[in-house]
This record gives C-alpha cells, sequence and structure tokens, in this order.
C-alpha cells in the first residue's frame, strides 16, 4: 500500500483483424511510451519522488509555523516592527510579523547556535548572544545591521556568559555580564572588569540609568547590587542583604530591585522597602503610562501569584484562576516598545503579552519541543513522545504536555531519551536526569531500577518478548521483570594519560531481541554485547553502534558512525554512501511489514525498497532532511519518524480503485475497538443486530478507536462509508 503511485494507462488490448503498418506503428509508439514510462517511474523511485502521505506534527502555534520551543532566551522587535524570539535549548531564531512565522537557522550565512540575548540598539542594529552548544560555555556575540552580521566576539575573554545579560548604555557602549564576570565594548575594543579581590562570582541583570551608570546584580558570595560610575565599582552590600533577582530603573531614574523577600528602591540618595509587595519577586518593568509590573517567578515555586500590577498605588494581581493569563510562574518581564512580554519558567510552555490590560497568549501547542528524541504506542494505542523539552502524549488528536518539572507530581529532566511500558498503567520515561515513571496520573522517580542505580549515560528502555524491561546506563544493563531487577554490569576499560589511566564510560544506545530470544545491546566504545539467557559475548570489532533492529527474517541491522550493517548467520554486508545512503552515520534502523528497510542518518532518512533501489527523502519533507532519531511502526501500519524537526508519519497509500478494507481488533473487545482502514475522510456508522444505528461519526485518519466501553453485551456492525463505496464488518462486545 505505499508503493510510488504513477498514472500508468494501459492500452487497449482488444483483438486486431489486420496488422497494418499504421497498426504496427502504433503498437511500437505504445511500447515505447511504456518503456519511457517504465523509466521514469524508476528514476523516480530512485529519487525517492512518489506520492507518499507524510504528515507533520511540530511544537506549533497559530501561524504556519509558530514557536520552536517553549523555553524562550530573549525577545526583541527590529526596525520593521517584526518580533524576534531566541530560545534557550533550541538553535535558531524565530520572527513573527504578526502574522506570519518563520524560523531561521543561520543569518548571512553565520549559524545561529542556541540565542540567549538579544538587543535592538540605538542605532537598529539587533545584537545577538549565541552560545555554540548547549553543553559548553563557548559563545559569540553578533550584530546584525539588517544586511550583514558582524562577529564582534571578545578575541581573549577569561569569563563565559551562560545566563548573563547584554544593554546599551547611553553612551551607545554595549555592556555584557556572564557567569564570571562584566565586559563593555565600544564598537571597537572590549575592556574586561576583573573580579573584585580575585572572587569568583556571577552576574546577572544590568540597568543604565540617565547619568550612564552601570548598575548589576552581583549573585553568590555576595548576592548584592554593585555600581560602575565610570571610574570605580560601589557596592550596596550592607543596604541590599536579600538575594537579588532582578534590576530595573524606571523613567523618574528610581532603582528598583526584587529580591527573594520583596522590593526594594534607591533615590540616588536613600534605599526602601517598596511598602506594596513583601514577598519574592523575580521580575520588574514599567510602561509609558507608570504602570509597575512585578512577576512572582520561581521564588520561591508556589505558582500562585503571576502577575502584581501597581497603578496610582493600587496594587492588582492576576492570575490563571481571575485572568486569562498563561501561567502563574513567569520567569522574566520584557518590555518591547510600550508592550509587556511575560516570559514563562522554564517548566510551562509559551509566553504572553499583556497591552491595554488584554493578555494574548503564545502557546508551543502539540509537541513540547520540536527536537524529538523517540516515540511509543502505549496499550491505548495512544502515542508518547520524548522530546527536547518534556514529553508530549497525542490520543485521539488531543495533545498533552509534560514539561521538564521539579515538583512532587511532575517530569524531572528536560531530555526524552526513552519511553516504554510494563504494565497498561504504568509508562517510564528516561531523561537526562531521573528515571520517571507515570502511573494513574502520578509522577514518581525510581532510579534503583537502573543497572547499579547508576543514572548517568542511559538512552534507551526496551521490552522483551516476555515483557521484561532492559534499562541501560554507564555500568551496563539491567532486566526488570516487575517485581525485582537484575543487574548485568559490564567490565571497565581504560586509556592512558599523561595524568594516568581514564576509564572509558559505557554508552548503551541500543538494544534488542532476535526471534530465538538473543538480547543484542550496542555500547558505544566497547562494541556489540551479545546475551544467550546465560553468557555475555563481547564483539569487539563493531564499535560505534547507534541503533540496532533485528527483523523477522533473522537478520541483524547495526546502524553505526561508519555505516549500516547487515549480519546474518556468518555473512556481513555493509553500506555506506557509495551504496546511496545519505551519511554514514546511522542513527535509526526498521524494517517495516512490507519488507522496506528504513534508514536514519544525521543528514536524512533513505528506504531500501524490494527491488533493491534506494530512496532519499531529503528534499521531499523538510524535516526528514535533519537527524532522524528513532523509526517507529504502529498497529496500524504507520511508520513515524522523530526528527530534529517534528515528528513525520507515513501512512499506507490509499488506492481509491480498490474496495475498501477494514480491520478489527480486538474481536470480541471490551473497552475499545480499535480499527485500521485503507482510505482515509470517511463516515463510520455502527448498528447492532436489530438495524439501530448506535454511533456515527466523520473520521479523517485511516485508522482509530471507538470506545465500545458503553455498548450492550453482544453482536454489532461497523460500517464505513466512503463516496459510493461500503464495507461493513461485524464485531462482539464481551464484558
Amino acid at each position: 500500500n505505499y508503493t510510488l503511485q504513477a498514472n500508468n494507462n494501459r492500452a487497449s488490448q482488444g483483438k486486431y483483424k489486420d496488422v497494418s503498418l499504421e497498426h504496427k506503428t502504433n503498437e511500437l509508439y505504445t511500447k515505447l511510451k511504456t518503456y519511457i514510462l517504465l523509466f521514469l517511474i524508476l528514476s523516480f523511485a530512485k529519487l525517492g519522488i512518489g506520492q507518499y502521505n507524510f504528515t507533520n506534527y511540530r511544537a506549533n502555534n497559530t501561524g504556519s509555523d509558530g514557536l520552536e520551543d517553549h523555553r524562550l532566551g530573549d525577545i526583541c522587535k527590529d526596525a520593521d516592527g517584526k518580533y524576534w524570539f531566541g530560545y534557550y535549548w533550541f538553535p535558531g531564531i524565530t520572527i513573527y510579523d504578526g502574522i506570519n512565522w518563520e524560523t531561521i537557522y543561520e543569518l548571512d550565512g553565520v549559524n545561529l547556535g542556541f540565542v540567549h540575548d538579544l538587543l535592538l540598539d540605538s542605532q537598529n542594529n539587533i545584537w545577538i548572544v549565541s552560545l555554540n552548544s548547549i553543553n559548553t560555555p563557548g559563545f559569540r556575540i553578533l550584530k546584525y545591521d539588517g544586511f550583514t552580521v558582524t562577529d564582534c566576539s571578545p578575541p581573549d575573554l577569561s569569563f563565559y556568559y551562560f545566563g548573563g545579560d547584554l544593554i546599551e548604555d547611553k553612551f551607545q557602549n554595549i555592556w555584557m555580564s556572564g557567569a564570571s564576570g562584566i565586559a563593555r565594548f565600544d564598537g571597537t575594543d572590549w575592556v574586561e572588569f576583573e573580579h573584585e579581590n580575585g572572587v569568583q562570582t556571577e552576574y546577572y541583570p544590568m540597568a543604565c540609568d540617565t547619568l550612564g551608570q552601570i548598575w548589576v546584580q552581583r549573585g553568590y558570595s555576595p548576592n548584592d547590587v554593585i555600581m560602575f560610575d565610570g571610574l570605580s565599582w560601589t557596592s550596596f552590600e550592607d543596604e541590599v542583604t536579600d538575594d537579588v533577582r532582578d534590576i530595573h530603573i524606571d523613567h523618574n531614574n528610581v532603582i528598583w530591585v526584587c529580591t527573594t523577600s520583596g522590593v526594594m528602591t534607591y533615590d540616588g540618595v536613600n534605599w526602601s522597602d517598596y511598602p506594596l509587595i513583601n514577598e519574592s519577586v523575580s521580575g520588574i518593568e514599567h510602561d509609558e503610562n507608570g504602570t509597575m509590573y512585578f512577576s512572582d517567578g520561581l521564588y520561591p515555586y508556589d505558582g500562585t501569584n503571576g502577575l502584581y500590577t501597581v497603578t496610582n498605588n493600587v496594587l492588582s494581581s492576576f492570575n490563571t484562576s481571575n485572568s486569562d493569563i498563561i501561567s502563574n510562574d513567569i520567569k522574566r518581564i520584557i518590555k518591547v516598545d510600550n508592550e509587556i512580554w511575560l516570559l514563562q519558567s522554564e517548566f510551562d510552555s509559551g509566553f504572553c503579552s499583556y497591552v491595554n490590560g488584554v493578555f494574548t497568549q503564545y502557546i508551543s501547542n502539540g509537541l513540547g519541543g520540536r527536537y524529538v528524541h523517540t516515540m511509543y504506542q502505549d496499550y491505548n494505542h495512544g502515542y508518547y513522545f520524548g522530546t527536547n523539552c518534556g514529553a508530549s502524549y497525542l490520543n485521539n488528536g488531543i495533545w498533552t504536555t509534560y514539561p521538564d518539572d521539579y515538583g512532587s507530581n511532575a517530569l524531572h529532566g528536560g531530555q526524552v531519551y526513552a519511553i516504554n511500558q510494563h504494565q497498561p498503567d504504568q509508562v517510564f520515561f528516561q531523561t537526562n536526569f531521573d528515571l520517571n515513571i507515570l502511573q494513574n496520573d502520578y509522577w514518581t522517580v525510581d532510579n534503583t531500577l537502573l543497572p547499579d542505580n547508576y543514572n548517568q549515560k542511559n538512552y534507551i528502555i526496551f521490552r522483551d518478548r516476555l515483557n521484561n524491561l532492559w534499562f541501560g546506563s554507564g555500568r551496563g544493563v539491567s532486566m526488570y521483570n516487575g517485581s525485582w531487577k537484575t543487574d548485568h554490569l559490564f567490565p571497565n576499560g581504560y586509556y592512558w594519560t599523561p595524568d594516568g589511566p581514564q576509564q572509558i564510560q559505557h554508552y548503551i544506545h541500543a538494544i534488542d531481541e532476535d526471534p530465538s530470544g538473543i538480547i543484542y545491546v550496542g555500547d558505544l566504545e566497547y562494541g556489540l554485547r551479545i546475551f544467550d539467557g546465560e553468557e555475555w559475548y563481547l564483539n569487539e570489532n563493531i564499535l560505534n553502534i547507534n541503533s540496532i533492529h533485528c527483523d523477522s527474517e533473522e537478520n541483524l541491522w547495526l546502524g553505526t558512525k561508519s555505516g549500516l550493517m547487515q549480519i546474518k548467520n556468518t555473512d556481513t554486508t555493509v553500506y555506506t554512501q557509495q551504496d546511496g545512503l545519505l551519511s554514514d552515520t546511522i542513527l535509526s534502523v526498521l524494517v517495516d511489514d512490507e519488507k522496506r528497510l528504513w534508514v536514519g542518518t544525521w543528514l536524512g532518512l533513505n528506504m531500501l525498497d524490494s527491488l533493491g533501489i534506494w530512496h532519499s527523502f531529503d528534499t521531499l519533507n523538510d524535516a526528514l532532511s535533519g537527524y532522524i532519531n528513532d523509526i517507529y511502526q504502529d498497529v496500524y501500519d504507520n511508520v513515524w519518524f522523530c526528527t530534529s524537526n517534528g515528528v513525520v508519519k507515513l501512512t499506507p497509500s490509499v488506492n481509491e480503485g480498490n474496495e475498501i478494507d477494514v480491520v478489527l481488533f480486538p474481536n470480541p473487545c471490551t473497552e475499545k475497538l480499535s480499527f485500521k482502514t485503507n482510505v482515509d475522510n470517511f463516515t463510520l456508522r455502527i448498528f447492532d443486530l436489530l438495524g439501530r444505528q448506535v454511533y456515527d461519526t466523520h473520521h479523517i485518519e485511516n485508522y482509530g478507536q471507538f470506545n465500545s466501553q458503553n455498548l450492550q453485551i453482544g453482536s454489532y456492525i461497523l460500517r464505513i462509508d466512503k463516496d459510493s463505496k461500503t464495507v461493513s464488518k461485524s464485531f462482539i462486545k464481551i464484558e
């Protein structure tokens, strides 16, 4: 049902009474057309072009694309009135003109990376603080004048930026604070300000007053406010004794300081406690009308207050119970022109603007994040997705997002690498921090199930045919049968350095089982480990295994960093770019029920069909041109691709020339009846044996699930109608 399609009308096969020259010429012309068409079909197949029904699922907004990630780093507005959104954990910038959304990954040929700060200066240049990657401290400062990007990064900076701030002073100097220092850029040279008395500390929010003085939050040993008057720094450690969260300067040149116990003001002479707010505040701004805005934020994380406003000394509070505010936990308040934008905490999704007392929400709908590591179809045939921003669940067209959080009943960890299930009401999620369990809508953490209780380097949860769960870690693997676990700890290897021996970590990226019950484990830097139920064996000749797949014909497929390896009995075949692969770095492998080999690389998707022809999909669908992290086939024969740009679903092609077919399962059913068919966009009806209609709906997808719990015990008829065609299948409802 997935075959490439072309309009190939066969020539008439009627009998001829004569064999005239005209008839022979027509016959030769018909054959020639057939050969040309066959050549074109094979050519198109080789290029990977065809009628494949791909459906994209992304973290999107109301526009064509929308937000890429809910964890925003900063917002600014350019000279043309377009909004720019940078992300903490997604490489790129999203631009919104009020109608359309567009995400860019490079600017003037420069890769943007992870954008933590954006600034529109007085000359309409946009300044961008870009981190090279998530896990490295290296950063760049880019200036964009509307046409050209200039790298203004300091040539030799002794501190790194992560979590800092970027402002312009009244003299058009650019100031940058970071986790270890402060620096100033005059357009030509950088000046770094050394740590006071050599004490290592951190510097975050900054503000510039009308005199050109720079005010900075100095964090950790001590956490206070410091000010630079152009010659020297002054500390207000004695006046500001509580931990500082934000600094703001209003139109009257009053210094406002948010702390963990309230708000303080400084008029140039005296420090005073602000009487209207006496609890933790994380952000502060004011508009042109003089209204002050305070966010409740994360200190403490109680999620109750949301946003405070003060107008003419009247305090108002906005939260999700009395307004349309998007969240009660606001990480940061940003003023763009005269609009107040509220950025949510890292544990929530989206952001909102507050203009003239009206909240406008912008939410990451659907997937929590576009970078999708893995997916899993649960016992109810719903879909879990593990993303870079938590987990998402899709069931009957309804999305539920589980963001990374650290509450008592929440998912712990943002990067969800593996998902699997042991019992119908128990789902396991492996994140970058913990092994999470979701059971009856309640979250718990249980790292004791991991090998040697060790949580590092765990990227896989595998369920074998006996319903045991296998977990990997930096120590080895463990097997959990629902009652107890068995650790299989692997011996450590070492490499030698001038400082002595260094241990080689175990990276378990892949586990699978062949039809005979043999377990295969990819230990990235050690090789292929094989478990026969009693003994472990190691093949040290196959390294850097990212994925393992055992198909029904006893082929063992290994996706490595140097190509795709096929092993059957003693025969080994290796496929590389020379054979048609887009890359030699293989991230995922699957042989589907149609015997097609799907290969996910870090440069796109390949498929090897039954004719031995390689197909490439890197130009057919933009999501399939990046990392293909996981490939999954569900019970409806849809093939899903987890990519660096969302999830792509490939549905079986529908041939309208054929009769409608439908499969029902389980049959008999109890609470739910699933179905899959070879058509989409149809009417589904259910009748009892007396011909009475008990269910009627219009269905878009070629698969679905019906809640049969309310049906009486007995026999029923399910009927599908599309255009002039109808098919009926019977099923039985039991207790």
